[in-house]
């Protein structure tokens, strides 16, 4: 293994990984790898009882990626790769701009370090709004609220026909507001309960290693900055070429390492730093929630009218389990309104 690809204990305890478990992911990965940050373990005991978890940090040392840029280098490419993104016609060509923009000379590849949110079972609840209905009549199964079949528009993590959850944790208005629903419109609203801990690909944090020095923290900084403008603010326009870069930096330069089962970043619609979004791979999702109900709106101004109120006939999430009549109870503490918000300019 090249010296510089190594795991880094956190707080001096026991790396998650044995060497051999380590070096496994880095030939998955590629060399020199572009994984990630944070790898959560579950470990059994050796009689087989009890199961504990350990959550390390593994990463290719970016003390060595960051020094291999001269003073001012990564300034200077990240300007002239911002200049050409919005002309590419293709993910082919963005993926080769941002590669060879970020991978110093020498190297074979550029590092992407991640982190992981984990969001705990029962702890809250995801919420989805699908648009575009005529009416309750629209909504029949699980399959008529969730992700199309065939046929997926493309999104910041997902590419056409990649099915792929979109929800919004917490707080329903900003489903509403992700939904992008217009006054008049006929939306559904569905509500989630985490029935198993949702171990999440973190797309918004980029806190550097504590090993790196000032001039390291510095370049690490231009990098996070560039990263968090390609992510958010070059794929604000759906129909924009630039859509595709989100979608090259989520789905070509990271890995989905298990136990992670989706991605979790801050809402690009909605400015507020509560405003989370989780998009689950599509059966890792109906492993782990359950449908708590949903309702049908129209939406109105200043009020929404509420249409029909459904529940699911029996709780295992499949696409094809009906949704029928019934009322169910809303979780507390859903103060938080569209009104709260303020979206981006």
């Amino acid at each position: 293994m090249k010296n510089y690809i190594r795991q880094i204990p956190v707080d001096g305890r026991t790396p998650p990984m044995s060497d051999e478990e380590f070096a496994a992911v880095v030939a998955q990965a590629g060399d020199p790898a572009m994984f990630g940050d944070w790898y959560t373990k579950s470990v059994k005991s050796s009689n087989g009882a009890g199961e504990g978890e350990f959550t390390g940090r593994i990463s290719i040392d970016l003390s060595d990626y960051l020094n291999a840029f001269f003073p001012g280098e990564i300034e200077k490419r990240i300007k002239a790769v911002q200049e050409q993104l919005p002309h590419v016609p293709d993910s082919e060509t963005v993926r080769k701009l941002v590669t060879d923009a970020l991978t110093p000379d020498g190297w074979s590849s550029l590092v992407r370090p991640f982190s992981i949110a984990r969001i705990p079972a029962w702890s809250t609840y995801l919420y989805r709004v699908r648009p575009g209905l005529h009416g309750p009549e629209d909504i029949k199964t699980v399959g008529d609220i969730w992700t199309p079949p065939t046929g997926t528009s493309p999104g910041r993590v997902n590419r056409r026909g990649q099915p792929i959850l979109y929800t919004s944790a917490q707080y329903p208005s900003v489903a509403f507001r992700e939904s992008r629903a217009k006054v008049g419109e006929v939306v559904a609203l569905s509500c989630f309960a985490i029935t198993d801990d949702l171990n999440l690909l973190n797309l918004d944090d980029m806190s550097p290693q504590g090993n790196l020095n000032t001039s390291q923290q510095r370049k690490w900084r231009q990098l996070a900055k560039f990263y968090r403008w390609a992510f958010r603010d070059s794929g604000s326009d759906l129909n924009s070429p630039q859509h595709l870069v989100p979608q090259v930096l989520t789905l070509d330069l990271n890995m989905l390492i298990p136990p992670l089962v989706g991605y979790g970043y801050q809402s690009v619609i909605v400015n507020h730093h509560a405003a989370i979004n989780v998009a689950l791979d599509e059966q890792k999702a109906m492993d782990h929630l359950r449908l708590v109900g949903t309702t049908v709106w129209r939406i109105g101004k200043p009020t929404s009218m509420l249409l029909a109120s459904m529940v699911p006939k029996h709780p295992r999430l499949t696409r094809d389990t009906p949704l029928v009549p019934g009322n169910f109870a809303w979780p507390p503490d859903l103060e938080v309104t569209q009104r709260s918000y303020q979206s981006r300019a």
